[in-house]
């Protein structure tokens, strides 16, 4: 019996280079980087002849990672989020401000990478990802998501964010706008209130708080609307610590503003007015309302913030202070391009108006 041959293995085909196709074409690899990267720079015949050899040698450009590697740019732009990004997909005034920036990137035909943050801002996405640039929506107040930004050297926008030297900032009138909510709801008569709020800190902590659990650090944009709350019932001579209750908790869509209402009548608590910080709360809130039997808003009235389109689809159609959230993603969008364009951070600031929207969840309350 002979004895068997060793079985030899195909090898394996080289990846073909740009260098073959240029000499294929008898053009200069240039020539040939013009055809993939930068077709008006030749005649669409020249362009197709070389596709065509390309195609058949089995050559699809060059590698992009390596590609990215050498020029420094991704074409990439990453939005960090410091909630989930379950909570950056499905939350309507996240889906606004997204549609802005993707609205504004694509005219530069430029990607869109989301990324989420830990609570404590140490997170390896941020610090690994490549992107060429950095829009912060809504990020915690604490140093160490500032240090990995800072350390990255990258452009970076900050949203619901204060203004700081040499950084880009985009805002809404947070304050100025509960303020007007709160006004609205006290010139209807009403002194009891309940208010709403996700997570001040970045202590998973859920339940009835004080108000000096404000004085620390804590996300920006709802301490702006607690201030803005808090200075419209002190302005009415209202007492904050004995008729008004704040529910915070870990954002959790409209579940979220039903274990609100929950908490408000476990403590014996029955406010005549709810404050939302946002409108999904406040939806929530409203349907644990009609769960307990009570009607909004003959028994109770409701108050949200960000106008998203299921507040003037709900019933009752609900009050809330409008913000374009769509405008605040492109204002972002466009500070971040011109730090691209120059390759030097900036310092610009935006702040967007808000408007307080009267619908049918707040009216007066009843007579006691």
């Amino acid at each position: 019996m002979l004895p068997k041959s060793p079985i030899v293995k195909p090898a394996s085909p080289k990846r073909p280079t740009i260098k073959a196709v240029a000499a294929a074409a008898h053009v200069s690899p240039a020539t040939v980087s013009n055809a993939f990267n930068r077709p008006n720079q030749l005649s669409p015949q020249l362009r197709e002849r070389i596709l065509a050899i390309a195609r058949e040698l089995g050559y699809a450009g060059a590698n992009p990672v390596a590609r990215s590697l050498r020029r420094m740019v991704t074409n990439t732009v990453g939005v960090v989020f410091t909630e989930s990004l379950e909570y950056a997909i499905n939350d309507p005034s996240s889906q606004q401000f997204l549609q802005g920036v993707a609205r504004i990137l694509q005219k530069r035909e430029l990607a869109l990478l989301l990324l989420p943050c830990q609570a404590t801002g140490e997170s390896v996405l941020v610090g690994n990802a490549a992107v060429d640039g950095l829009i912060l929506y809504s990020p915690s107040l604490n140093a160490s998501l500032r240090q990995i930004v800072h350390d990255r050297r990258l452009p970076a926008v900050y949203v619901d964010n204060p203004k700081r030297p040499g950084c880009a900032t985009v805002q809404v009138r947070d304050r100025s706008g509960a303020r007007s909510a709160a006004e609205h709801l006290i010139q209807l008569g009403h002194r009891r209130f309940g208010i709403i709020t996700s997570r001040l800190r970045q202590d998973y902590r859920e339940g009835l708080l004080d108000w000096d659990r404000l004085e620390t650090e804590f996300n920006y944009a709802e301490r702006e609307r607690l201030i803005g709350y808090r200075q419209a019932l002190e302005n009415a001579k209202i007492d904050v610590r004995q008729q008004a209750r704040i529910f915070e908790g870990e954002y959790s869509g409209t579940v979220f503003g039903q274990r609100a209402i929950a908490a408000f009548h476990a403590a014996n608590f029955q406010p005549t007015a709810i404050l939302a910080v946002s409108d999904i709360l406040a939806i929530g809130a409203i349907q644990e309302l009609k769960n307990l039997g009570l009607t909004v808003p003959a028994d109770v009235s409701v108050a949200g913030f960000d106008d998203v389109p299921e507040a003037s689809r709900i019933e009752p159609q609900l009050t809330t202070i409008r913000q374009n959230s769509d405008e605040k993603g492109q204002r972002a969008a466009k500070f971040l391009l011109e730090m691209l364009d120059s390759q030097t951070p900036m310092e610009r600031h935006a702040i967007l108006p808000t408007e307080l929207i009267v619908r049918k969840s707040t009216a007066q309350p009843r007579r006691e």
